[in-house]
């Protein structure tokens, strides 16, 4: 966000970003005759991570909006039974690629409204909270899943434990 407002404000002429602009930011150069190109060099997938106590491990992309909306506040709106309280969720940054990827995409260009949403300084950080708060959801890029100490990529940090989320209304695996 900030290299954009950059380059909008017109103290940059280029910027590399985790996002492409969006409609209004792109309608903004074109309006002042800068006809800007994006060009995609990579790509990352979300991840959503929760506390190892947690045993809630599959979650639908309907209740992820309905928690990110503050509809659902407490696990056992999802899961009757469930006795880890109250969900939060944390982000890296409120203004990260990834905090704009779930409201373009989730919520349908909708800002998150929940009071139990909220965002610390990087990705670690999210880690941290979430290995500390059996009822917390992390929402981080895929590539901080693995545990550093394996070369091959292929074990999950011990920290925290990824969950399964399901395009189905009703999540199960």
């Amino acid at each position: 966000s900030k290299a954009i407002n950059l380059l909008l404000q017109g103290k940059v002429r280029m910027a590399v970003t985790a996002r492409d602009f969006k409609h209004a930011e792109l309608q903004n150069l074109k309006d002042r005759k800068q006809f800007p190109i994006s060009v995609r060099i990579g790509y990352d997938g979300l991840a959503l991570i929760q506390n190892t106590a947690n045993t809630d491990s599959c979650i639908s992309v309907k209740d992820i909006k309905k928690i990110l909306t503050g509809e659902v506040t407490h696990w056992n709106q999802i899961y009757p039974g469930s006795d880890k309280g109250e969900i939060t969720v944390a982000f890296d940054n409120r203004r990260s690629s990834t905090v704009h990827y779930v409201e373009d995409s989730i919520l349908g260009g909708k800002p998150i409204t929940s009071p139990n949403v909220f965002a610390v300084n990087k990705t670690a950080d999210v880690v941290t909270y979430v290995e500390k708060h059996k009822g917390a959801i992390g929402i981080i890029g895929s590539n901080w899943l693995n545990d550093q100490r394996d070369s091959t990529n292929l074990t999950f940090r011990k920290e925290v434990r990824p969950m399964a989320v399901s395009k189905l209304a009703v999540a199960n695996v």
